[in-house]
């Protein structure tokens, strides 16, 4: 990937911020420290996992959702949470403030994906940002709750980011009957990282900068 500061890749949730950290060991240095990932406080571990010196990342912690209970009013209240945590946080908002173009990567099965991803692209879409979403779908036996979760969440980035880019797992599945669930989240990490290196590389092809 070519450095520049003025593509932001950001991760959300454990999903976007294990392909984080594909991309820094498959380009050490080489984003000009414009890399973010969004995670919660129960989540701090990818803090040791990001300084290695291999990639500057930058890593902002939300309150932990209180668990147990995954009803729709739950999440719009952690929504709201999490929008008073991006709004509030100086040193995030000006990384959005000098993107000219954001990356968005996570998987929308979980609460910090699910409700950072569109939270992001609504902030970016008011300041006419270009942002594109590189997210998974979760697998059909995840249950219905996280299901009714990532399906709100894609619907929510259609009508927010400028493109979509859908790895679906169930998909992966079904072409892979033999896979094991770490074969098939090894797989859709994988894919998931190539379409971020295709998406930086598109928009240098376009000379956009």
């Amino acid at each position: 990937m070519k450095p520049s500061s003025h593509i932001v890749i950001m991760a959300a949730g454990g999903a976007g911020c294990v392909v984080m950290e594909k991309l820094a060991h498959a380009h050490p240095g080489s984003s000009d420290g414009r890399t973010i990932a969004i995670n919660t406080e129960s989540n701090r571990f990818w803090d040791e996992r990001f300084s290695k010196g291999l990639h500057p990342v930058h890593s902002y912690y939300m309150p932990t959702p209180p668990y147990g209970r995954a009803d729709v009013l739950h999440d719009i209240k952690h929504t709201h949470t999490v929008q008073q945590y991006l709004k509030s946080n100086p040193a995030w908002l000006a990384h959005l403030a000098s993107a000219k173009a954001i990356i968005l990567v996570a998987g929308l099965g979980g609460f910090t994906g699910g409700t950072c991803l569109p939270v992001i692209g609504q902030m970016a879409c008011h300041r006419h940002i270009p942002v594109v979403a590189v997210v998974s779908t979760p697998p059909v036996w995840v249950g219905a709750r996280t299901l009714r979760r990532a399906r709100r969440a894609k619907s929510q980035l259609q009508r927010t980011v400028n493109a979509l880019t859908v790895i679906s797992c169930d998909q992966i599945v079904n072409a892979h009957e033999e896979y094991t669930q770490d074969d098939l989240f090894e797989h859709v990490n994988r894919l998931m990282q190539e379409a971020v290196e295709k998406w930086v590389k598109g928009f240098w092809r376009l000379k956009y900068f």
